[in-house]
């Protein structure tokens, strides 16, 4: 049995990616920061999982907030650069914004919300080779463990 966070994690990877194949775009779960395009690439959607930490726990149940960061990066001059980053970027925010996917694939009980929040400020400043655009995501939701059954 996987935890929650670990399936969430996956369906937006997998969503993300998918969207990046259907834009004839690569694809990349955690780059590396500083940002670099995988080689050949000029073009990139991206996601990194900023951490998870405990909202509230009430008996056998955890509620857990995650941090997503969803992105798209192109490579080369970034004022040329930047309506197509924008364009790829705009994508990938319509996708994560409310967490439908998320809340269909595994139901209102275990995924509350999926809201936009604040980029960190570490982040703000990444540096990449060319134009990066970056929006981050709070993913709510609940936990409870197998253990707790027993």
């Amino acid at each position: 049995m996987n935890s929650n966070w670990y399936r969430i994690s996956a369906l937006v990877a997998e969503h993300l990616e998918q969207l990046a194949k259907s834009r004839g775009i690569a694809w990349r779960c955690n780059p590396p920061l500083p940002m670099s395009l995988p080689a050949g690439a000029t073009r990139m959607l991206f996601v990194l999982h900023r951490g998870d930490s405990l909202g509230l726990q009430a008996g056998l149940r955890e509620r857990r907030v995650m941090r997503i960061v969803v992105g798209a990066c192109v490579a080369g001059d970034v004022g040329a650069g930047l309506q197509q980053a924008d364009e790829d970027h705009f994508a990938a925010r319509d996708l994560m914004r409310g967490g439908r996917f998320l809340i269909d694939a595994m139901g209102s009980e275990e995924v509350q919300s999926c809201k936009e929040v604040e980029l960190e400020p570490d982040l703000k400043t990444t540096v990449a080779p060319g134009a990066v655009l970056m929006t981050a995501f709070e993913v709510t939701y609940n936990q409870t463990y197998p253990s707790a059954a027993r």
